[in-house]
Parts: C-alpha cells; sequence; structure tokens
C-alpha cells in the first residue's frame, strides 16, 4: 500500500498508488520481502531477488547508481 512514485510496490511499469493490499504479479512464488525508502526487494523460491523503486544509492542491487525509477523488477547481481 503506499504511493509507489517510484514503481516500487509492484515492479508492473506503472506508478499509480496502491490502495489495496496487491502481491506483485510476474515475479514467481515470492518467499520473503523487503522494503522501505521507496524500494522493495522479493526472495524469490529459485533463490533469486528481484527489485523495483528507486536505485540512485545502488540499493536495487542492479549494478547501477541511476535514480531511476526503475518501475519494473530488477535482477539483484549475484543472485542466481
Amino acid at each position: 500500500l503506499g504511493r509507489n512514485y517510484y514503481g516500487e510496490l509492484l515492479g508492473n511499469g506503472q506508478n499509480s498508488k496502491v490502495l489495496v493490499p496487491t502481491m506483485p504479479t510476474g515475479v514467481g512464488p515470492v518467499i520473503d520481502a523487503t522494503g522501505g525508502g521507496q524500494r522493495w526487494c522479493f526472495l524469490l523460491k529459485n533463490g533469486s531477488v528481484k527489485c523495483a523503486g528507486r536505485g540512485n544509492y545502488g540499493q536495487l542491487g542492479n549494478g547501477s547508481y541511476t535514480t531511476g525509477p526503475f518501475k519494473s523488477f530488477q535482477n539483484v547481481v549475484g543472485t542466481k
């Protein structure tokens, strides 16, 4: 739930407000999630990690310090 200004909540390419609890789609079975500071990351059942949102300090783990927004899921470097 939230503002979703940087697309961090769903990683679906959109940045509209999310007013009801919604699972992200297209990332596979999610084991765990962490978020805050305009980004969210998801640990998937296959061991990979995907993140979406703002990446100005490298917090998405995709090897970039670009602010973004990254409104679609980014693969975290070093995971499956």
